[in-house]
């Protein structure tokens, strides 16, 4: 029950900022928006990838070698997404341009470089969710989940009048809030599971 709610939380914050597009703002301007959405969402399946193969290697392991997988994996997936991120920035109209074949999309540019600096928000994120997962603390990350939400959805009250840029605005401030409260979470049970480790060692030596 736990994987379903926080398989819900995450589409929920996810399909927010989507939902108020496809129902709050023009056709021209929603099909700027969910063009550069597309885009971004490739990049968040290769984060996707990343952080699944790291959850079996964290489970039931010292935190010495958790921080390990966790800080290599994250200089990673910050390099990948902040790479493709300046790619974008250089390239991105151009990126538009060819994946739609019309000039109209290029106008994109500003909500897709957004979504991409969200990306890098949610690569940290995706991170050290993966360890509140292995570390079976699933029931913990819902709350986080739920709060995130929330901000997206007072974050599009406050800029629903910037229209796509609100949006993506909106998305971009509830990554980087979800960020921050998984890393913090996940830097508690580290240090938790590190004193039961120090416990342990000591009454093994008496």
């Amino acid at each position: 029950m736990d994987f379903i709610g926080i398989t819900i939380g995450t589409y929920l914050y996810s399909q927010i900022a989507p939902l108020f597009i496809s129902t709050m703002v023009p056709k021209e301007q929603a099909a700027l928006y969910f063009s550069s959405f597309t885009i971004a969402n490739i990049v968040m399946l290769l984060i996707s990838a990343q952080t699944q193969k790291m959850v079996p290697e964290m489970i039931k392991n010292t935190v010495s070698n958790i921080r390990k997988i966790l800080y290599k994996n994250l200089r990673f997936i910050i390099l990948v997404t902040s790479v493709l991120f300046l790619f974008m920035f250089v390239f991105g109209k151009l990126v538009l341009k060819l994946v739609y074949g019309q000039d109209y999309y290029m106008n994109g540019y500003w909500v897709l470089l957004i979504l991409m600096l969200s990306n890098i928000a949610l690569a940290e994120s995706s991170i050290f969710g993966a360890h509140i997962v292995a570390s079976n603390n699933v029931n913990k990350a819902l709350p986080i989940l739920l709060q995130t939400s929330g901000i997206t959805i007072l974050s599009l009250f406050i800029l629903k009048n910037l229209g796509i840029y609100g949006a993506a605005i909106s998305y971009f401030i509830a990554s980087i809030y979800l960020a921050y409260k998984y890393t913090v979470y996940s830097n508690k049970l580290l240090k938790q599971q590190e004193q039961l480790e120090n416990i342990k060692e000591t009454t093994c030596n008496n």
